[in-house]
């Protein structure tokens, strides 16, 4: 059975609520699968990269909860603009031109 701390809940309910709230700022948003998937994405950015925030920006651990929202409001616009940019891009044509194959003429 997992055993959280109440720190750990804390910060996964602060990246939900963030999540929830910044499901409204974004117009892409028309199904319900996009908003479970905006929302899971920003309560896994929010839990998991807050500790990595509040240490490199030396900020109070107290309020860790205040940066695991916000980056749970943001966590999901910014997946979906990273896979926006992964999913225009010709992966293909990228690995060959790379290698030394010749690009488009």
């Amino acid at each position: 059975m997992i055993h959280m701390a109440s720190e750990d809940l804390g910060l996964i309910a602060a990246a939900f609520i963030g999540a929830m709230v910044g499901v409204f700022a974004q117009k892409d948003i028309a199904t319900r699968k996009q908003m479970t998937v905006f929302v899971c994405s920003g309560v896994a950015i929010g839990y998991y990269i807050t500790p990595l925030v509040v240490d490199l920006y030396s900020i109070k651990p107290e309020l860790s909860g205040a940066v695991g929202f916000i980056l749970g409001a943001f966590g999901g616009g910014i997946m979906a603009a990273v896979y926006r940019a992964i999913g225009g891009l010709d992966l293909l044509e990228l690995i060959k031109t790379r290698m030394g194959g010749r690009g488009p003429e």
